[in-house]
């Protein structure tokens, strides 16, 4: 093999590594970005689950204390 055809085949390895970890890191950086957004929906469905609760029970207890006169 002559040094130019050396020098082609460092290139074109080098290459192809770089493209193969460029992709390897893409789906481990989607894989991360889709977990956290998926965390933080979670988190964002916990808080309104808790708000509506707390609407409710105030509500119950604003029917059991008052008559329907007053409703």
């Amino acid at each position: 093999m002559s040094n130019l055809e050396n020098q082609n085949l460092k290139k074109s390895f080098a290459l192809l590594t770089t493209i193969i970890l460029l992709v390897l890191f893409g789906f481990i950086s989607i894989s991360l970005v889709e977990t956290n957004l998926l965390s933080s929906n979670v988190n964002k469905l916990k808080y309104l689950h808790l708000q509506a609760n707390i609407h409710i029970d105030t509500i119950s207890d604003y029917i059991k204390n008052h008559n329907d006169l007053e409703i």
